[in-house]
């Protein structure tokens, strides 16, 4: 059985070489949230803002469409509903698209080279130093917010969630991020001194 989802990117007006193929990972997001769940397109979404929102965002531009393609590729199915006036869809997972989920989830993630516009700055904090130690300082304010924002996220997900079989998994996903804000909150702070110091000396 073929589990591999891949979006072909459109041709252009030129002749070029021959198009590769580009695998995005909306389908595979929208197949775990319905592996949690049968759900309309708008549920979907809210699932995924209040969970992997966090650390992988999708919008509803790329939700339905790839809603339908899975649909045509019987990875799921769906059952007319009405909500108020509104007609509506609520899809449901398939063994099909379980089985598309479980290989991409035993496949090794891609590498994604890292680009941090702030980084990149600091790189050049000699030629505006003032500047950059506000950006800094900035990054430090943003950092702890987001801490803040995932420890009730920690909390309520113990509460809410206690006895549910993912959350450990949706913990783990939460330790990273605290993790990555709290280091790059004391980083901010730590640089933004020694910066001070040497930048400021060298004018």
């Amino acid at each position: 059985m073929q589990t591999e989802i891949k979006v072909r990117p459109r041709a252009s007006g030129r002749a070029a070489a021959a198009p590769r193929e580009r695998e995005s990972r909306t389908p595979y997001v929208i197949l775990g949230m319905l592996a949690m769940g049968p759900g309309t397109g708008y549920e979907i979404r809210e699932r995924i803002t209040g969970s992997t929102g966090y650390f992988w965002q999708e919008s509803y531009g790329q939700i339905y469409p790839a809603l339908q393609r899975l649909k045509r590729e019987g990875r799921v199915r769906s059952r007319p509903e009405s909500v108020g006036r509104r007609a509506s869809e609520r899809f449901e997972i398939t063994a099909r698209g379980r089985a598309a989920l479980c290989a991409w989830l035993r496949r090794p993630p891609t590498p994604r080279p890292e680009r941090n516009e702030l980084l990149l700055k600091v790189f050049f904090a000699n030629l505006e130093p003032e500047a950059i130690l506000a950006h800094i300082a900035a990054e430090e304010i943003r950092a702890r917010a987001g801490l803040d924002a995932l420890n009730a996220l920690r909390a309520s997900l113990n509460a809410r969630f206690a006895k549910a079989p993912g959350l450990p998994a949706w913990l783990a996903t939460v330790e990273y991020g605290a993790g990555a804000l709290a280091a790059t909150a004391d980083w901010a702070a730590g640089q933004a001194r020694s910066l001070r110091r040497l930048l400021l000396s060298r004018k």
